[in-house]
């Protein structure tokens, strides 16, 4: 008995091992499968998420700034469109369904940054140093924007243009001066890019372009970088020079 359950216990584990076997041959053929078009995309659409996700790593650990920063800067991102393009159709008479659509959604987004910068506030650790108070204050500051609730298509623009004003002044907190031009150009390149990168133009492309090499020369003039900081502005450069390559390709 004991060895019929032994050779049973076996023999499912043999079919399980070919059952996993063939379902990796099967992702591995599909993937296989896909188009040169379709690998491009995809390998553009990698090395662009990469440069992003290592300049914002390589800008957390030089300046060392909290990772909520990102956070919020996205959150801002997604109320600043939604702001702008509500702002636009509220101004239309005729679209007032829309507006009233898009004015829901700003004032739900409003709520969900709320709650965000609520919990950033209360995990943030008590200190007395200015600087701290400061940036402390800032936060505040963010909640009391995300309290207010937008009806019209003035009171859009007027928070579009609280939250750009109040996150320069929260970047300022964490960038010294000397760095602070080169850094906002890039988030300001990359933040609020409405464009998706496989259909970007050839402009748009060469302003990014310049974007990222400014901001790798001004940080490679920084005296006494460590290494890792070095070798994380050359992998920059690798992944971006790979988007082009890749865009050259596609034309």
């Amino acid at each position: 008995m004991s060895l019929t359950l032994t050779v049973n216990f076996f023999l499912l584990r043999f079919k399980n091992l070919k059952f996993l076997i063939l379902l990796a041959s099967v992702t591995s053929a599909s993937a296989n499968n896909l188009t040169w078009k379709q690998r491009s995309e995809r390998y553009l659409k990698i090395n662009f998420n990469r440069t992003k996700a290592k300049i914002n790593s390589y800008i957390e650990k030089r300046y060392e700034i909290p990772q909520h920063f990102f956070l919020l800067r996205d959150q801002i991102s997604q109320i600043k469109k939604i702001s702008d393009k509500a702002s636009k159709v509220c101004r239309k008479n005729e679209k007032l369904f829309e507006c009233n659509k898009q004015l829901t959604t700003l004032n739900s987004n409003l709520i969900s940054f709320a709650q965000s910068t609520r919990l950033f506030i209360k995990n943030t650790t008590r200190k007395t140093v200015f600087s701290d108070i400061k940036k402390e204050t800032l936060l505040f500051d963010f909640f009391v924007i995300a309290q207010k609730r937008v009806a019209s298509a003035s009171q859009a623009v007027e928070l579009s243009l609280s939250l750009d004003s109040l996150l320069i002044k929260y970047m300022q907190a964490y960038i010294p001066i000397e760095s602070f031009g080169h850094v906002n150009d890039y988030f300001s390149s990359f933040l609020f890019l409405s464009k998706n990168i496989k259909r970007i133009d050839q402009q748009s492309l060469d302003q990014l372009t310049n974007t990222i090499n400014y901001f790798i020369r001004k940080e490679r003039e920084t005296a006494h970088l460590s290494q890792r900081l070095k070798k994380n502005l050359e992998l920059i450069n690798l992944f971006w020079n790979n988007v082009l390559k890749i865009k050259k390709d596609q034309r």
